[in-house]
């Protein structure tokens, strides 16, 4: 977050082309028609030229729209055009703002963020008519992807490879094929993925998954700093009680030194999985413990 001097700073239109990159001619549109886009007033000028608080600008630019949205809460596009669509029934907040030659709505993150972290009601009445019928009955993963509304089943493919521990699961796995050619279609029923939705996280936790989260593996704090680490043992190093706590922060943004990855490790059946080195792990340890220190200091 920019400093308060920083935010207090004047921009022009090229300055904020040219940090936010974008035209600046596009800046004055914006500005033109800030009673649709919702782009902040100016608040003085030098000669014929605007001039705006930084931290204002940068908040518009904070903004999120819908693929924004949806990448970072693992549903489709279409789902939370849903959710915007049927706000009487979803409550899903208004946007703040528009943006870019089509126009895309915008949303101010944290309250999208305060509105799904309660929102699993919401969620399943949004899907209950798809989740209606035998608990029982063994869906795979094309079904299960089209039952939480998701464009196809690479959804659920990533969140396998991505993210154990997140997703459930399957209630059976068959080995099919040939010796040469095997294969395991995984099923799950479809009251493992109802529970699920029911409860998936939104705010980082989620209560009753349809199985236990493995256990994080002992990790060493000593060894070799520039060692890559799976996404398992960076939450051991960081001190989540399962990697779904760990995935569910790194996507909500608060790892900020983890957003890129250094490498891949393998994974099962010869997948890639997202890797960091002891040493930036052990950096972002000692900024989480600071934030967490001058957080819960007594004031003086």
């Amino acid at each position: 977050m920019p400093s308060s001097s920083d935010r207090a700073r004047l921009v022009g239109t090229s300055e904020i082309g040219a940090e936010f990159g974008v035209d600046p001619d596009l800046v004055s549109k914006y500005y033109t028609q800030r009673a649709d886009t919702g782009f902040p007033e100016a608040v003085a000028a030098q000669g014929r030229k605007r001039l705006w608080e930084h931290g204002a600008v940068a908040d518009w630019f904070a903004l999120v729209g819908t693929a924004e949205i949806a990448a970072t809460y693992g549903v489709s596009t279409e789902t939370v055009t849903h959710w915007y669509t049927h706000q009487d029934a979803t409550g899903f907040p208004e946007p703040v703002g528009i943006r870019g030659r089509g126009k895309a709505r915008l949303w101010r993150p944290e309250e999208v963020a305060s509105w799904f972290a309660g929102q699993d009601e919401t969620r399943l009445q949004h899907v209950g008519k798809t989740m209606g019928g035998d608990p029982d009955e063994l869906l795979n993963a094309t079904q299960v992807a089209k039952v939480l509304d998701y464009k196809n089943a690479n959804q659920i493919t990533a969140y396998l490879r991505d993210r154990p521990g997140y997703f459930p699961e399957p209630d059976v796995i068959e080995e099919l094929g040939s010796a040469e050619r095997p294969w395991k279609r995984r099923q799950w029923k479809r009251s493992t993925i109802t529970a699920w939705a029911a409860s998936r996280p939104g705010s980082g936790k989620r209560r009753g998954s349809g199985s236990a989260a493995p256990a994080l593996p002992d990790v060493s704090v000593d060894g070799d700093p520039e060692e890559l680490l799976a996404v398992d043992q960076a939450a051991a190093l960081l001190g989540f009680k399962s990697v779904t706590s760990f995935s569910s922060s790194l996507y909500q943004g608060n790892l900020p030194l983890l957003k890129e990855t250094d490498g891949t490790l393998p994974g099962e059946r010869g997948r890639q999985r997202q890797a960091w080195t002891r040493r930036r792990i052990l950096e972002q340890a000692e900024e989480r413990s600071r934030r967490t220190r001058k957080t819960s200091s007594p004031p003086r």
